[in-house]
């Protein structure tokens, strides 16, 4: 999915979007987070934009 496509969606959307991911650490902070990084980047996928993040942010 790209981040332009995933931002066209609902909160609760995101979140179940980046746990198909793992991202299991604070849901709705690292589905806003990972919305900001969509901003700058929006040809990326939410996978690319995921393999960013440092990895303390989104697991536990």
């Amino acid at each position: 999915m790209t981040c332009t496509e995933y931002q066209t969606l609902s909160d609760g959307t995101q979140v179940a979007v980046i746990a198909v991911h793992g991202v299991n650490k604070n849901p709705y902070f690292a589905a806003m987070l990972i919305g900001i990084f969509c901003e700058r980047h929006t040809g990326d996928t939410v996978a690319q934009v995921i393999n960013r993040i440092k990895p303390e942010f989104l697991y536990k």
